[in-house]
C-alpha cells in the first residue's frame, strides 16, 4: 500500500513538470532530480522514453542588470525544460540509424553502449553494412530528390559515421579480427 502511495505522490510532482516546458525558469524543479522520467513512446520500429531534463541557460547580464550591479552567475540562472527521446528497444535497422543521430546529438553514451552489447543480437557484418550502407544511400541519391539533401549534410553525415567507425576499431578492434579473409576490415577499407 505504500508502494501506491509514493508512486501517486511521484506522479502528482511530475504533473507541473509537463506543464513548464517551454522557456519557462523552472524553480519548481529545484528540489526534485533534473532528470525525470515521464513515459515512452512507441513507433512501428523502436520503443522510446521520453524524459524532461533541466538544463541551465547561460544568460549574460543586460546593460540595465550590470548598471545595478546584478553580474554574477548566480543572479542569472535561469533554467529550461528540454522534452529528450531515448531509443528503448527497435529492430536493428533503426538501433544502428539511431547511433547516428545519437552522435550528432552529442550522446555518445548510446554509441558506446550499442558498440559495448550489439554482439549478443547482431553481427559484425550486420552492423557495419547498415552503418555504410546509410551514407551510400546518401551518396547515390537521384538528381530529382538531391535537393533536399545539401552536401553540407552529405559532408556531415560522413563524419559522423567516420567518426562512430573510428570509436568502433579504437574500442572494440577485435571485431575486425575475422582470419582468415578479414572481411568487415576489407570492407572497411574499401
Amino acid at each position: 500500500m505504500e508502494t501506491k502511495s509514493l508512486f501517486s505522490l511521484h506522479r502528482a510532482l511530475a504533473q507541473p513538470v509537463k506543464m513548464c516546458m517551454f522557456d519557462f525558469p523552472v524553480t519548481i524543479l529545484d528540489d526534485l532530480s533534473s532528470t525525470q522520467e515521464i513515459g515512452e513512446e512507441a513507433e512501428e520500429d523502436a520503443i522510446f522514453t521520453i524524459t524532461l531534463r533541466k538544463v541551465q541557460l547561460h544568460q549574460s547580464a543586460s546593460k540595465g542588470q550590470r548598471w545595478l550591479g546584478v553580474e554574477t552567475d548566480s543572479a542569472l540562472s535561469l533554467y529550461e525544460t528540454c522534452k529528450v527521446r531515448t531509443i528503448k528497444a527497435g529492430t536493428l535497422e533503426r538501433l544502428v540509424e539511431y547511433m547516428v543521430s545519437a552522435f550528432r546529438g552529442k550522446d555518445s553514451t548510446y554509441v558506446t553502449i550499442f558498440l559495448c552489447t550489439y554482439r549478443s543480437f547482431a553481427t559484425t557484418k550486420q552492423v557495419l553494412d547498415l552503418l555504410l550502407n546509410r551514407y551510400a544511400k546518401l551518396q547515390n541519391v537521384p538528381a530529382a530528390t538531391a535537393h533536399r539533401v545539401s552536401q553540407d549534410d552529405c559532408t556531415e553525415l560522413r563524419n559522423t559515421v567516420s567518426s562512430i567507425l573510428g570509436a568502433w576499431l579504437d574500442q572494440y578492434s577485435e571485431d575486425f579480427w575475422s582470419p582468415p579473409n578479414y572481411d568487415c576490415l576489407h570492407q572497411l577499407l574499401s
